[in-house]
Formats: structure tokens, C-alpha cells, sequence
């Protein structure tokens, strides 16, 4: 998309004229807000104001609590998105799995699952289907769409072109879905930008100058110098004071503007890099 000089007039491209909600106050929305509002979660958007800071956004769904200015990544690896196929019902096309997705029915529409051990080991499909049952979830999967080279293209009814059995363990990931970061290792991809309440959908900023939590007594943040996730849940810091380690380098998601050496966690301007953006 084109950069636009105002972030409404950018809203207003990627989402519909008028449908700017998200930039009048309201960066909670629910499902029926969303599709009142025809929001597509995943969408994204950007524009260059008249300094020439530029800018990125993104729609996504929190899977946490989240307030202004809490760093947050994406949201995968845990029990509601990890399990193991059940035979009975299973079918090449329709897979019983043995946990309870967290969400309602259909919420993991046009998410990805990959088979990641066992039988249909290497197997990523799109979801088109899904619903939620206590220790048997289901979903139905699109055949397969060139993701994975030497991957044999199938029929619909033969989405997956081995039937799972009770050795086939999935991971499920859904570009949209974040929650708050919590651990020194975690890759950020953006920051509230207000209030949201868990399993609602707001827009955050994953590029561009922004006001973020950071705790800096410890490792303080400098002008100019890399910011890294700290342990306390949302915030950012400086790297360690004695030399920003290996471990530290890998997880860089901005630059800070400013100087903050606050016990607490304050807020603190940086500009995010937007490098691990999905």
C-alpha cells in the first residue's frame, strides 16, 4: 500500500472510508464490532507523516489483557494451540484433536497447522473450519497451496495426503493473534496502543516512533542504543549494562530516543523496528 500522510487517511485506505473507529478512541473492539466495522484481522497499514517518520499497524486479536504501551508477540506454542490427533472421526480432510482450542468456533479460520511429529510429519495446511469441544477440538483443513516444496497437491476430500493417527502432533499458528511478552528471549512484534481486554481485537504499532513500557534501573536505556525485552511482562530495557550479550542481539525491537534509567515501569519513546512483524 501507498504511504499516506495521516494514519485516518491511511485507516481509511486499508479499511474502508469511515471505518475508523480504531483512531477515534476506540482500540477494543469485539468480534461483532469487527465485522459491523468490516475489519479483516491480520490487515495491515502505514503512512509517513509530515517529518517523514514512517509508520506501520497491524489488526490483530490480544489472547491476553493488554494496556497502552505493552510490548507484545505473537501468540503460539501453549497448550490452546499444541496437541495430538484423535483417530476416532478423523478423516483426510476433518481431524479430531485432543485439546480444547481457546476462542469459539471459527476463530482459527485461514490460521496454519502444521503436523510437527508422527504420522503427516511436514504437512502445513490453512484451516477453513473449526470448532471447540473439551479434549476434542476439530477443524477442517484447504489442501495444500505450494508452501511446502515436493508437497503433493490433493484433493479437497485428501487435504492431507496422510491420515493422521494418534501419533500425529500439530502446532497451530494464527498471523493475527498476539499476547503480552513476558521473557528476556521474546521476539516483539508491536505495542498497544490502548486498553484492550483479552480475546478482543485492536490495531498495534509494530514500526515507527511510539511510547513504550520500559523498566530501566537496571539496564537503562540511552539515546541511540538497542531495546530489548525485559522479564517484567510488557515492558522493554536497555541491554545489560556491562555489554549487550549474544542472546540480547537476537531479540533487538528498537532503538531508544531517549535516556530512562526508571526503577518503574515508565514510559519510554523508541523507534520500533518492526523486524519481527509476521
Amino acid at each position: 500500500m501507498n504511504p499516506m500522510s495521516t494514519p485516518l487517511e491511511a485507516f481509511n485506505r486499508a479499511l474502508g472510508t469511515g471505518e475508523h473507529e480504531l483512531f477515534q478512541g476506540n482500540v477494543d473492539l469485539s468480534k461483532d464490532d469487527m465485522t459491523r466495522l468490516k475489519i479483516r484481522p491480520g490487515q495491515k497499514f502505514q503512512y509517513i507523516d509530515p517529518s517523514g517518520a514512517e509508520y506501520e499497524f497491524k489488526v490483530v486479536r490480544a489472547k491476553s489483557a493488554l494496556t497502552i504501551g505493552q510490548v507484545v508477540i505473537t501468540y503460539a506454542g501453549n497448550a490452546a494451540r499444541n496437541g495430538t490427533a484423535i483417530v476416532a472421526g478423523t478423516t483426510k480432510a476433518h481431524v479430531v484433536g485432543d485439546d480444547t482450542f481457546d476462542g469459539v468456533a471459527n476463530d482459527l479460520v485461514n490460521g496454519f497447522i502444521a503436523i510437527v511429529s508422527g504420522t503427516g510429519l511436514e504437512q502445513l495446511r490453512r484451516i477453513r473450519k473449526n470448532d471447540i469441544a473439551a479434549g476434542a477440538s476439530t477443524w477442517d483443513v484447504a489442501e495444500r497451496e505450494g508452501m511446502i516444496p515436493g508437497d503433493t497437491a490433493l484433493t479437497a476430500a485428501d487435504a492431507y495426503g496422510t491420515l493422521l493417527d494418534a501419533t500425529s502432533v500439530y502446532a497451530i499458528w494464527c498471523p493475527w493473534e498476539v499476547t503480552i511478552a513476558a521473557a528476556v528471549t521474546d521476539h516483539v512484534v508491536g505495542c498497544a496502543l490502548g486498553t484492550v481486554t483479552d480475546e478482543n481485537f485492536t490495531v498495534i504499532q509494530t514500526k515507527g516512533p511510539a511510547m513504550i513500557r520500559t523498566v530501566g534501573n537496571t539496564d537503562p536505556l540511552a539515546v541511540g542504543e538497542s531495546v530489548v525485552p525485559d522479564a517484567e511482562d510488557g515492558s522493554g530495557k536497555g541491554p545489560t549494562a556491562a555489554g549487550i550479550t549474544a542472546a540480547e542481539v537476537d531479540v533487538v525491537f528498537a532503538i531508544s530516543l531517549q535516556v530512562n534509567a526508571a526503577a518503574t515501569a515508565a514510559k519510554s519513546l523508541v523507534y520500533l523496528l518492526g523486524n519481527f512483524n509476521p
